[in-house]
């Protein structure tokens, strides 16, 4: 037997909640195919079809509906973090750039510092948290392979995690064996309907102890040892990120489960526009941080008082343009305004989230 040979589950298919969309031309005349959110699960194999998405996986969507908003999975581990790994990620030109944990990050082969409260990269949205659930799914009837759930949607993130870590505080740590459902649920939000994914336990407590007691019983007629199973996970790299850039777009860049719309600004705008808030607030003593934050989220109001997105470089630059704008205004204002005694200072423009740009 050869040594020191890493060995893996393989990939069996992906479930999937994005895809291609239709061919485009962009300016420079280059073809591309825009990414869709879809509003139900696509459970695929790994051959593409003639539109470069992911064929169907026809035996395992055979027990499930056309369109089906839910499908029953069971994890391999115990270790949540091998079912469910996740990170920060910056993708740079179809590539992965950056990739942190929140504490440190690998830019470029180099190890960082990472927090995304700070990073000028988190800050222009362009670093987004993501996470691969690693299953398998319980009509197929082997049991090699596995199928992969890739998210970048905050909330879902925090779904996963949260049920996976709730029903392991419930069982002992036993997670693996266990009977879960992959749900996507509707969400209303000011913008309409959007659709987060989470992971729930079909039943209840008793439901639950009935499930863990199923599961002990199977692993000890197997002899099956959890821990050297995850240490074998662990030594072959089954949390590896194996997905193309490709594959990615069609997950990473569709955000709809804010209950505002995620801009993508450069850094350099970024940094222009946070100068800004900075020269204000330094000449006329207010505080711009929560009306900045709305910016970074891109929401801003319309002088009817209509809320709107803010979704590029252009848009940010002009709101950038306004603000010099009008700390020139309160500058000439302040130079011109002679106090009489007892006077105040002029007060500055007031800017709040309520205030709109020309």
């Amino acid at each position: 037997m050869i040594k020191n040979l890493h060995t893996t589950l393989f990939e069996r298919g992906k479930i999937k909640i994005g895809s291609k969309g239709d061919l485009k031309k962009s300016k420079d005349g280059k073809e591309y195919s825009a990414p869709v959110k879809l509003d139900y699960f696509k459970i695929t194999s790994l051959e593409r079809g003639a539109d470069r998405n992911f064929k169907l996986d026809q035996e395992a969507m055979r027990s499930l509906p056309a369109e089906p908003k839910m499908i029953p999975v069971e994890m391999l581990y115990d270790q949540i973090d091998l079912n469910f790994p996740t990170a920060y990620s910056v993708y740079q030109n179809a590539l992965l750039y950056c990739k942190g944990d929140g504490e440190t990050a690998v830019r470029e082969g180099k190890s960082i510092a990472c927090n995304p409260d700070t990073c000028k990269y988190a800050q222009s949205n362009q670093c987004k948290i993501g996470g691969i659930l690693l299953c398998r799914l319980p009509q197929i009837k082997t049991l090699m392979g596995v199928y992969k759930f890739r998210t970048h949607g905050y909330n879902s993130v925090r779904n996963i995690l949260a049920s996976l870590q709730f029903v392991a505080s419930l069982t002992g740590g036993i997670v693996a064996g266990l009977p879960f459902e992959l749900r996507l649920t509707a969400k209303q939000t000011k913008f309409g309907t959007t659709y987060v994914a989470d992971l729930a336990f079909p039943g209840d407590q008793g439901d639950l102890a009935d499930a863990v007691a199923k599961e002990v019983t199977r692993r000890a007629l197997l002899h099956y040892d959890i821990q050297r199973v995850e240490t074998a996970a662990i030594q072959s790299g089954v949390t590896q990120d194996t997905d193309t850039a490709e594959d990615i777009a069609a997950e990473f860049f569709p955000e709809t489960e804010k209950d505002e719309p995620r801009p993508t600004f450069s850094v350099d705008a970024v940094q222009a526009f946070r100068e800004a808030v900075a020269a204000y607030e330094a000449a006329t003593a207010q505080n711009l941080t929560a009306w900045a934050d709305g910016i970074m989220r891109g929401v801003q109001t319309d002088k009817g008082g209509n809320r709107f997105a803010l979704t590029n470089d252009a848009d940010l630059q002009r709101v950038t343009t306004e603000l010099h704008a009008r700390l020139a205004a309160y500058r000439v204002q302040e130079s011109e305004t002679v106090p009489e005694p007892e006077q105040s200072e002029p007060a500055p423009a007031a800017i709040n989230p309520d205030t709109p740009f020309a």
